[in-house]
């Protein structure tokens, strides 16, 4: 009769229940054992403290297994407590911070990170947007080897893409339809490497693009760049909810969106660089104070 291996014990970590539930289950059906909840102390929304964080860590509480332990504490303090549980590997998705070297190095397995990008492009916090920004094709699906001193720089154990929506698409959607895409695709693909001991292909270094927070400046579309590039960025800037303001017969509107040609909903031109047009919909003055006093003036 052979042994059984006995399951890699793992905790998982991210600041939405939702995330850490879908993985939980591609664990435990991918012969890991998940012991232990890792969320953020503290989350930041709009540049503002979260009032109460005790509150979020008592739904993860109650939405997280009975078996299952759960901690919000800060980087300094998990090395301790991944130890008590006996945690061989952490598991990472929609976590706000980096976990450093020293959090991720005392584990024997590592970690491992699901980001949704193709990477070595768009490593950073905001690969989506950025994907949408430059017009890419599709948008990617990686689950790589955490090496702790970087921003999804490590070895890639699994990936896949989503095709680019088209323009009219609904932001919280299409995050939703990435993050299901990549815990419950991906992630088990990438599980099933780490059991077969597999370190991960490298990244090239010098295909690697940044995909970091965008500048609020941003939303002041600059009409001496190309209808395309306008076009894109406007997708990117509704992805973050974000209001994109052009000038119009000298003075900010605000607009909704917009199309490299006319349609029934843009059917408002505005000449961009060497005249090409850009079409627009739902136009509306701005407030003056809306105005950035850096740009554009």
């Amino acid at each position: 009769m052979t042994a059984q291996r006995p399951s890699l014990r793992v905790a998982l970590a991210s600041s939405r229940i939702d995330i850490l539930e879908m993985m939980r289950q591609a664990c435990a059906g991918s012969g890991f054992l998940p012991v232990l909840a890792v969320v953020p102390p503290v989350l930041w929304r709009e540049r503002t403290r979260e009032t109460d964080p005790a509150t979020r860590l008592a739904k993860v509480r109650a939405a997280t297994p009975p078996e299952m332990g759960v901690l919000a504490l800060p980087a300094a303090d998990l090395p301790d407590a991944l130890r008590l549980f006996g945690v061989d590997m952490v598991v990472v998705c929609g976590y706000p911070t980096l976990l450093p070297p020293f959090v991720v190095d005392t584990l024997p397995g590592g970690g491992i990170n699901c980001h949704p990008s193709l990477l070595p492009r768009w490593q950073g916090p905001s690969p989506i947007s950025w994907a949408l920004r430059m017009g890419d094709p599709r948008i990617g699906l990686s689950v790589h080897r955490m090496n702790g001193d970087t921003y999804d720089s490590g070895p890639v154990l699994a990936q896949d893409t989503l095709p680019t929506p088209d323009d009219d698409f609904d932001p919280a959607t299409l995050h939703a339809r990435a993050i299901r895409r990549l815990v419950r695709g991906v992630l088990p693909k990438a599980l099933a490497a780490v059991l077969r001991g597999e370190p991960g292909t490298l990244q090239d270094p010098n295909a690697a693009t940044w995909a970091g927070f965008m500048d609020h400046a941003d939303r002041y579309l600059d009409r001496g760049q190309s209808p395309l590039t306008l076009h894109h960025l406007t997708r990117a800037l509704r992805y973050l909810r974000w209001t994109p303001h052009i000038r119009i017969d000298g003075a900010w509107h605000t607009i909704t969106r917009t199309s490299p040609t006319p349609t029934p909903t843009c059917n408002r031109r505005v000449d961009c660089a060497n005249g090409a047009p850009l079409w627009v919909a739902d136009a509306t003055p701005a407030p003056v104070n809306t105005a950035h006093p850096r740009i554009y003036t």
